[in-house]
Order: C-alpha cells, then sequence, then structure tokens
C-alpha cells in the first residue's frame, strides 16, 4: 500500500516538474522573436490555463508512462529545447552581426553624412559627381578617364607611366553582375559600396551607366586618431573577373600602388596599405591565392544604412 501511495506521488511530482519546464519554456520561447505578438499575450495566458486545468486528469498517466519507459521525457524535452536555443541564438548572432557593422558605420560617419554621400551619387550627373569629388580629391581625378590616362606621361615622374600596362580601361563589373548580393533588389548602374576591416572604412562609388566605367573612392575614415585618410580619388581596375576585383590607387614617386582594395561577390573584402609602394601586383595576387578566408565585409549602401 505504502509502496503504491509512493509511486503515484512520484508520478505525480514528475508529471508537476514537466508541466513547469513546458511552461518555462514556452515562456522564454515567447520572448524571441518566434511566437506573434497575437499568441505571446493572449495566447500564452490561455495555454497556460489549459496546461493547468489538464493537469489532475494526465498527471497519473503521465508519471505512468514515465514510470513504464523507465526514463523521463523530460529529457527528451530538454534535449530539444536546447537544440531550439541553439537555433535561436545562431539566428540572433548573424541578425546582431549585421546590424552591428550598420551601426559602426553610420556612428562613426553620421547618418546625414551617409544620406548625403548616397543623395549625391544618385541623383548628379556623371559630371557633376565627379566635380564634386575635385574639390576634396586627389589631382588624378578628371571628368575624362582617357584624359587621366593620357596625361600620366613620362614628362611627370610622379606618376609612373610602367604601371599602364597593368591598368584595365574598359572593365565589366562582372562581380557585381554575377552577384547574388551585390544584385538585390537589382543592378544598379549608379552604386555606392561601403567597405570595411577592423580599424577603417572606405566609401567606393561605381558608375557604370555609361563608357567607359569608372570607380572612386570617395571617402575613407580611419579609427584611429591622428591618422591621416586618403583622399578621394579614381580607382584603376587590374582585375575584373567573376570571383574578385582588385582596384589600386594609382602609383605616387613609387613603382607599384601603395592601396589595394579587393572585393568578392560573397561580400567579402581586403585591404592591403603598400606605403613602400613596392608590392607589384604580382606579388599581390600569389599572396590573395594563399589566404583562405576574409573577415571583412562590402556592403551595397542604401539611402538609410547598408542592405
Amino acid at each position: 500500500m505504502i509502496l503504491r501511495v509512493c509511486l503515484k506521488f512520484k508520478s505525480f511530482l514528475d508529471a508537476f516538474y514537466k508541466k513547469l519546464i513546458t511552461i518555462f519554456l514556452i515562456i522564454l520561447i515567447s520572448n524571441f522573436t518566434f511566437i506573434d505578438n497575437s499568441f505571446s499575450k493572449g495566447g500564452l495566458i490561455k495555454s497556460t490555463i489549459n496546461f493547468f486545468k489538464s493537469f489532475g486528469k494526465e498527471a497519473p498517466k503521465v508519471g505512468d508512462d514515465i514510470l513504464k519507459n523507465g526514463k523521463t521525457t523530460i529529457d527528451d524535452l530538454k534535449k530539444g529545447g536546447d537544440e531550439l536555443f541553439k537555433d535561436i541564438k545562431n539566428k540572433q548572432i548573424g541578425n546582431t552581426s549585421a546590424q552591428a557593422d550598420e551601426a559602426i558605420v553610420l556612428e562613426r560617419i553620421g547618418a546625414d553624412n551617409h544620406i548625403v554621400e548616397f543623395k549625391t551619387l544618385k541623383k548628379s550627373t556623371r559630371s557633376d559627381y565627379i566635380q564634386h569629388l575635385r574639390r576634396h580629391g586627389d589631382e588624378l581625378i578628371d571628368n575624362d578617364l582617357f584624359d587621366v590616362y593620357e596625361n600620366i606621361t613620362s614628362d611627370n615622374s610622379k606618376y609612373p607611366t610602367s604601371f599602364k600596362s597593368y591598368v584595365l580601361l574598359n572593365w565589366i563589373g562582372r562581380i557585381y553582375i554575377k552577384s547574388d548580393y551585390f544584385n538585390k533588389p537589382k543592378f544598379e548602374d549608379k552604386t555606392m559600396l561601403v567597405c570595411k576591416n577592423i580599424d577603417q572604412m572606405f566609401y567606393l562609388s561605381l558608375l557604370m551607366e555609361q563608357e567607359p566605367k569608372r570607380a572612386f573612392l570617395t571617402k575613407n575614415l580611419k579609427f584611429k586618431k591622428n591618422t591621416k585618410n586618403i583622399s578621394p580619388q579614381e580607382l584603376f581596375i587590374i582585375e575584373d573577373t567573376e570571383k574578385r576585383k582588385i582596384m589600386v590607387s594609382w602609383p605616387v614617386n613609387t613603382e607599384f600602388p601603395q592601396n589595394y582594395f579587393v572585393i568578392y561577390p560573397n561580400q567579402n573584402f581586403y585591404y592591403e596599405n603598400s606605403s613602400s609602394g613596392t608590392l607589384s601586383p604580382e606579388q599581390f595576387k600569389k599572396y590573395l591565392s594563399k589566404r583562405k578566408s576574409f573577415k571583412n565585409k562590402c556592403f551595397k549602401a542604401t539611402e538609410s544604412g547598408l542592405l
């Protein structure tokens, strides 16, 4: 008789704990976005009441099933809960990462300045936009790309003519056309990219609405104080494939570029500052081929932030 009472009491406790854990999980999950507002407010209360209403009827049955199976179903419930929370956590981490990148960019440059950069590109004619960049930029910026190219002569030792052999004047922009990301929501022939690494960010403008296509570094903002930002300037393309795009600044008093920018279709981004100007494009490409992963990203800019 005592044994029977003990068994029933154990069944009661097991069922009770199962109900508590189930309700606890529902409450936790409702704090996430997986349950809509109607359930989390009204449905959750109703479900909780129903759990307690059915408790008296189901407790003995649940307890018998628990004893019969030789192990508790609570372990299974915990296992399922752990997997669910793991999935929630992973999704939240992904969202937080994307939002964090946008927050950093807008905090550093200022939301108003971001809007100005974006609208100036979108609403200006090519000629007006280039004139806008020239006011604060490099002397190589000119309305006509071919004039820029032809003005780099042996008479001007500041800009080595030997680098001309690396430059692609008639590039296509294959990664922007083929990439699932850069095509969202559609391919835009005037595109602004925001690329960042651990210590600085870059605003890059792509003018692809007419030939010749052109690329500009429009703004550089270093996160460390007392470090000089790179001035706005034309970027010259030395590789244009579906796998990656390599852009460089023209060498100034050096044999090779001091700034290399690499963009991949999956948003990966790499920036190399070769201050000595001794890193050739061949050496740089060999270095890239050895890299297995990239932590930095390029984003397509929107008026309100990043895509």
